[in-house]
């Protein structure tokens, strides 16, 4: 809800807040579970994007085969000069994912050995800053911890797929109220590029990104203008006004005033942040 109504996705800051307020969890712990959260996403989507990239349709192979359409009368087909080079950073993904990987369990294994290295890299810093950073790093580790347990990683892991598959039957199914037959696996595409364009912090909502980046997707199978962008307002009202309409009933279910959620996303803004940093504080006693 917050990612969607305050910029800079304040939603990541916010929820380590809420559990700290409301079941007394180390802002520091919190943080780190999101962010072990955001690694599992982020292999889980390369995962995702390997399999979606490697399953579509070459050029080629649909020249001559009328199975994607726009509408009645007319046949899309996939351009020659987007696809080739999406199958190409097929493999970029899965290096990616296996060195990310790779990285992860040497950190379980190795804890001592990153913690030293850590501890050089962080010389120079104010002993304030320093702590900070080694009390971030021991609870990054202890979040990580949960990759020993390989039955409970492969269940997070293949949940957080059925996630993307989910969001890729979305955007197939709203297709046909638009006349827009895709394939399912170029609706995966799109979740892919969505997912990909809407990462990194931006405008409350995705305004504007999430649009362009539904434009951009469909124009790799000739959608037209019109039709892609109708679709690209609706797609964007299913998926972030639930969210919102729901995030306002937690927050009066749990007792939060929306204020507090405001007056977080200004500390973050202005760079203060005095209450996180008590919290921070707190830990360390």
């Amino acid at each position: 809800m917050a990612n969607n109504i305050l910029p800079a996705r304040v939603g990541e800051v916010l929820r380590p807040f809420l559990l700290y307020k409301k079941e007394g969890v180390k802002f520091s712990t919190s943080v780190a579970t999101v962010i072990v959260e955001r690694i599992f996403d982020m292999l889980s989507l390369i995962l995702f994007t390997v399999v979606v990239i490697a399953l579509l349709p070459h050029p080629s192979a649909t020249n001559h085969n009328p199975s994607v359409q726009v509408s009645p009368h007319e046949v899309n087909t996939v351009k020659e000069s987007i696809i080739p080079s999406l199958k190409k950073w097929t493999e970029v993904f899965a290096v990616i994912g296996v060195l990310t990987t790779a990285s992860l369990f040497l950190v379980i294994i190795r804890p001592d050995f990153f913690r030293k290295i850590l501890l050089k890299l962080c010389s120079f810093l104010p002993h304030k800053f320093k702590d900070k950073t080694m009390e971030f790093y021991e609870s990054f580790v202890y979040g990580l911890r949960i990759l020993e347990n390989k039955v409970q990683t492969l269940w997070i892991l293949a949940l957080s797929f059925l996630i993307w598959i989910i969001a890729g039957a979305e955007i197939y199914l709203l297709g046909f109220s638009f006349h827009i037959h895709l394939p399912f696996v170029g609706a995966c595409l799109i979740a892919v590029c969505l997912a990909l364009a809407i990462a990194l912090p931006q405008a409350p909502g995705y305004i504007g990104v999430f649009h362009i980046a539904i434009l951009k997707s469909l124009d790799i199978f000739g959608i037209q203008a019109t039709a892609a962008q109708s679709y690209a307002i609706i797609l964007w009202a299913i998926s972030v006004l639930p969210s919102i309409v729901l995030g306002f009933l937690f927050l009066w279910r749990e007792g939060i005033a929306f204020r507090e959620v405001v007056r977080l996303e200004e500390e973050i803004a202005e760079g203060k942040l005095e209450e996180l940093e008590g919290i921070t504080k707190e830990t360390l006693h």
